[in-house]
């Protein structure tokens, strides 16, 4: 992502990402979280859902805050 800004970036490329998207899964976009990670969408879909995680939808996400207020 900084790159795609003309930033450098001087830190080591995240190796466990697949674990670091996991709470995340279901909860934003696809796309978003394969732009984050820099990887295609078919593979975030596919880690979804061997997890068992059901895909992400705006009715989803309300509820989701509606039970945390």
């Amino acid at each position: 992502a900084f790159e795609k800004v003309g930033i450098q970036y001087a830190f080591e490329e995240i190796s466990d990402w697949k674990n670091k998207i996991r709470p995340f899964l279901g909860r934003l976009p696809e796309t978003i979280i394969a732009e984050c990670v820099d990887v295609s969408v078919i593979t975030i879909r596919a880690i979804r859902r061997k997890l068992g995680v059901s895909r992400y939808t705006l009715r989803k996400m309300i509820d989701e805050t509606s039970a945390e207020a």
